[in-house]
């Protein structure tokens, strides 16, 4: 695994400030990420302070955000998809069976296991 690079962190923080400073253009953005260079640039023990605070937010955010939006497929989208399933679905079960098992009589040989895919 990599070790983080506090400028890297540094850089894409101050880079996204001055990306939403374009959009919203708002001064207050700008001298956010001014002050977030000059500190990449002239403190080290800051700047991986920051990279640290950074990654763990990222990892927080990471870990809720999944779970969300997993959250969010399977109620809205694949909960209704099996209730609907199953109110359409034929039935394709043999009125006199009680079992999908089908008895499948076969020997097998050396040669079966040759070539499995």
């Amino acid at each position: 695994m990599k070790k983080e690079n506090p400028l890297e962190s540094i850089l894409a923080i101050s880079g996204g400030l001055l990306l939403f400073y374009l959009l919203f253009n708002l001064k207050v953005l700008l001298i956010i990420a001014i002050c977030f260079i000059a500190v990449g640039l002239f403190s080290t023990y800051l700047s991986s302070k920051i990279a640290w605070l950074w990654l763990g937010f990222a990892k927080v955010l990471g870990y809720f955000s999944s779970r969300l939006l997993l959250g969010i497929v399977f109620y809205l989208v694949l909960t209704p998809l099996a209730f609907l399933r199953k109110l359409l679905k034929k039935k394709i079960m043999v009125e006199d069976s009680t079992t999908y098992f089908s008895e499948r009589n076969h020997n097998f040989t050396a040669t079966d296991c040759e070539k499995p895919f």
